[in-house]
C-alpha cells in the first residue's frame, strides 16, 4: 500500500522556498545533482522540438470531460422542458425550473468548451527558458460563448532558477474515496538559487500508488535534457496522444470502456492492476444501462474538443525551439557513464532523502 511521501516540512536551512508550497512536497536538490537512476517522461510529452520538449498539462487529459455531461444535463433540461411545456402549459414554476437548469448547466459546461485544449509547459534547451502558456478564459457570465479559443499569456522564465517539488495531493479516486496523487511542479525563484518563488505550476500529469517515483523520473530527464546530458524522448516512453480524439470511433466510446481504441487494458483489467473482475462488470453495466447518455455526451466532447483552439507559441519562442521532430522511438537507453558530476552520485528514495535532510539538520551528516 502507498504510504505517501516521507516528506520533510521543515528543510535544512538555505533549502526552504518562501512561499513555501501549499501541498505536502519534498523539495529536489539543485539543478546540478541527479536525483534519480531513471529519467522518463511518463507519457507526458506532447512534442518534441529540435531544441525543446513539451509536456501536456493535468487538465489536458479530461478535457471536455465538463463539457460533455453539462452538455448532456443541458439537453435533458431541455428535453423535460419541452415535454413540460405540451403536458402541463400553465406549470409555470416547473418551466422556471428547467429554464434555470438549463441556463445553469450551459455555464459550467462552456467553462470546458471554451479556450485551448491544453496549458503546455515548454522547455527550451537551446535558450535555457521554460516556458508556460496559460488560458486566461472568458467571464463566467458570457453563457453565448460555448465555443473557441480565448486570451492567453505566455511566462518565461530562465532555467537556472528552477527548483523541482513533488507534492503529495489528495483527490477523489472512481470510488468517491480519497487517494493520494502525486504531482511534479516547479517552483521559479527570483534568482538562480534564491529562496524567493515568483511561480509555481504543474508539469505532466499527476501519478498514484508509486510514492512520488515517476515525478522524480520526470525531474531527472527534464534536468538531463536541460544539461545537455540526455534524450528529448527517453527509452522505452512516447509521446502522449489522446486515443479517444484520434477518430470518430474512439470519440463516440470514450466513455465506454469496454468499446473503442483502448479498450483491451479493460477486459484483460490492465487498465486496474489485472482486476478484470472488476473492469469488466463496471464495463457491462456502462454499456447496457447508460449507453443512451454516453453517445450525446461523447458527441458533445468531441464538438468542444474539435472547438478549442491548439497552443501556439509566440513567433521568438518557435524560433528558438526550432520545428517538431518525430522522436526516435525504441533503441538503447541513453547511457550516462561518462557525465562528470563533480562528485558521486546519491542514489535515493523519498524516504531516504527525508532521513538523510534530517540528518543533516542535527549536522549528523
Amino acid at each position: 500500500m502507498d504510504k505517501g511521501l516521507p516528506l520533510n516540512d521543515k528543510a535544512p536551512p538555505g533549502e526552504q522556498l518562501e512561499p513555501a508550497n501549499p501541498w505536502p512536497h519534498v523539495l529536489l536538490p539543485p539543478l546540478h545533482e541527479r536525483v534519480d537512476s531513471s529519467a522518463t517522461g511518463g507519457g507526458s510529452i506532447r512534442a518534441v522540438y529540435e531544441h525543446g520538449i513539451e509536456f501536456i498539462d493535468q487538465m489536458g487529459s479530461i478535457d471536455g470531460y465538463m463539457a460533455a455531461w453539462m452538455g448532456t444535463a443541458a439537453l435533458i433540461c431541455l428535453a423535460l422542458g419541452i415535454w413540460t411545456l405540451l403536458d402541463a402549459p400553465t406549470a409555470y414554476p416547473l418551466h422556471a425550473l428547467w429554464v434555470f437548469g438549463l441556463v445553469l448547466t450551459l455555464a459550467v459546461g462552456r467553462i470546458d468548451s471554451v479556450g485551448y485544449r491544453y496549458q503546455p509547459v515548454l522547455f527550451d534547451k537551446q535558450a535555457q527558458k521554460v516556458h508556460l502558456f496559460s488560458d486566461l478564459g472568458t467571464p463566467w457570465w458570457e453563457v453565448w460563448k460555448l465555443f473557441g479559443r480565448t486570451s492567453f499569456r505566455v511566462d518565461s522564465f530562465d532555467w537556472e532558477s528552477v527548483r523541482g517539488e513533488v507534492a503529495e495531493l489528495q483527490v477523489l479516486g472512481g470510488t468517491n474515496l480519497p487517494r493520494k496523487e502525486y504531482a511534479l511542479m516547479l517552483a521559479v525563484t527570483d534568482r538562480p538559487g534564491g529562496t524567493n518563488v515568483i511561480a509555481r505550476f504543474g508539469v505532466g500529469f499527476t501519478m498514484g500508488y508509486d510514492g512520488g517515483a515517476t515525478q522524480m523520473g520526470r525531474w531527472e530527464h527534464i534536468r538531463r535534457y536541460m544539461r545537455g546530458e540526455g534524450p528529448a524522448l527517453a527509452y522505452g516512453d512516447a509521446l502522449y496522444v489522446d486515443e479517444s480524439m484520434g477518430n470518430w470511433w474512439g470519440a463516440l466510446t470514450f466513455a465506454q470502456p469496454l468499446l473503442g481504441p483502448g479498450s483491451k487494458a479493460y477486459w484483460t483489467g490492465e487498465a486496474l492492476r489485472g482486476a478484470w473482475f472488476l473492469t469488466i462488470p463496471v464495463g457491462l453495466f456502462m454499456l447496457v444501462f447508460l449507453l443512451p447518455l454516453t453517445v450525446p455526451a461523447s458527441l458533445i466532447r468531441w464538438l468542444a474538443h474539435k472547438g478549442k483552439g491548439v497552443p501556439r507559441w509566440p513567433d521568438e519562442i518557435q524560433a528558438s525551439v526550432g520545428s517538431s521532430v518525430d522522436p526516435p522511438m525504441g533503441g538503447p537507453r541513453a547511457s550516462h557513464a561518462a557525465i562528470d558530476y563533480g562528485k558521486p552520485i546519491p542514489q535515493f528514495t523519498l524516504k531516504e532523502k527525508r532521513a538523510r535532510d534530517k540528518r543533516r539538520k542535527q549536522g549528523l551528516a
